[in-house]
């Protein structure tokens, strides 16, 4: 299993950029929205949130659902066990590696996940899909960067060299939001082909490509089904 340290530490370091209620982030208002949006439709009882953050996605669904959230930063799962304490919405939060299921006992009726997967190694990637279909007997709602499409516009600006040989390859990037707060995020470089395999434990019943409003990239909404 990959060391992770380094991204707990990336958003540990930016932890109060991401506490927030309204949309801030390229993300925000494209594919975040639709991944609740399709959750929400499935009417699921309980959901495990995967890369849950300051749970800005998981306070969302849990209008819906129980909510169960696990990250790997301890200062973002602070921030979203205070606001879960000042406003309670029945939500557990746990600090942890996303890429290790073990812990859950339980089985959910959904997984939900965004953008997050994005930072699993290749084989880490493929060992979460194989562990998640053990433990959600329903759906799992993934939210990601299309991999073709934000290769492409990191290749304009000089990051990348071809999109079969950047497979594996970190690269990171400044995201900026709103109120001029700036975030390094990360990404594994994976090809479609490669992602879509790894989710053969689940079936894909829908792929939606989202064009973002604010970057020249696309993001994709998966909705798989045990």
């Amino acid at each position: 299993m990959t060391d992770y340290s380094d991204v707990a530490r990336m958003y540990n370091e930016s932890a109060q950029n991401w506490d927030r209620e309204e949309p801030t982030y390229w993300s925000d208002f494209d594919a975040r929205p639709k991944l609740v949006e399709l959750a929400t439709k499935l009417s699921p009882k309980n959901i495990l949130d995967l890369g849950c953050g300051e749970g800005y996605v998981s306070r969302k669904l849990a209008t819906e659902a129980r909510v169960t959230g696990i990250d790997i930063s301890e200062e973002l799962i602070k921030i979203a066990r205070r606001k879960e304490q000042e406003k309670p919405s029945g939500i557990t939060y746990h600090i942890g590696d996303m890429t290790d299921l073990s812990q859950f006992q339980e089985t959910f009726d959904m997984m939900t996940s965004a953008f997050a997967t994005q930072y699993t190694s290749l084989e880490d990637h493929s060992k979460l899909f194989k562990q998640a279909a053990r433990i959600v007997k329903g759906h799992a709602i993934i939210a990601t960067l299309d991999p073709e499409s934000y290769w492409r516009w990191l290749n304009e600006n000089k990051r990348a060299t071809t999109y079969e040989q950047d497979e594996g390859k970190i690269f990171k990037v400044q995201l900026p939001g709103k109120n001029g707060k700036t975030t390094e995020v990360g990404y594994v470089h994976r090809t479609r082909e490669r992602m879509e395999k790894d989710f053969q434990p689940f079936k894909i019943q829908e792929r939606i490509l989202i064009p973002s409003r604010q970057a020249k990239f696309d993001y994709v909404v998966y909705q798989l089904t045990t």
